[in-house]
């Protein structure tokens, strides 16, 4: 069975789940419901964001036009709710997916969220990189910057390890 808080898309899916017995529509007190959702042992939440910092605050919502004002690109969706609820669940794992770069080759492990806090970092439990994965969960500021370095693009490094001593987190 499926449960979903949408059925959005063509026509063909519509007819398909219209009276379909394996698709439950529900709301989302029950489709994000932390209760609901940590429930489920092993649940496991695989997202996205646009930039994550050191510490591993995530913004999943923002880029920087321009101008320099905040372009709305995402909503935070479900994004916290699976995120604490995976957490929460007995067995649990999340992890925010994401590359080390953007297609223009602009950092997307960063010192300093340059958007919203979409999920706090006490909230996060992994962060992955095509260079790895950073354990965040339970995790000192010490520990936390270190493994954000690991899974940074190589060549930022050096200088998000200068801007993490910087700020007093290394």
């Amino acid at each position: 069975l499926a449960v979903v808080g949408a059925v959005i898309g063509s026509e063909r899916l519509y007819r398909f789940a219209d009276g379909n017995p394996a698709i439950a529509l529900r709301g989302p007190a029950e489709t994000h419901g932390l209760a609901q959702v940590a429930a489920q042992a092993n649940f496991f939440s695989l997202n996205s964001a646009i930039e994550v910092d050191l510490l591993g605050h995530v913004n999943a919502e923002t880029v920087p036009g321009p101008d320099g004002r905040w372009r709305v690109v995402g909503g935070q969706g479900g994004l916290g709710d699976f995120v604490r609820a995976a957490v929460a669940s007995p067995g649990g794992q999340s992890v925010i997916a994401l590359p080390s770069r953007t297609p223009r080759g602009q950092p997307r492990i960063v010192a300093r969220l340059g958007g919203p806090c979409t999920v706090a970092a006490s909230d996060v439990d992994m962060i992955a990189t095509e260079h790895g994965v950073a354990r965040l969960r339970d995790a000192d500021w010490g520990t936390r910057a270190r493994s954000m370095l690991a899974i940074a693009h190589p060549e930022d490094r050096e200088a998000l390890a200068n801007e993490a001593r910087r700020l007093g987190v290394l």
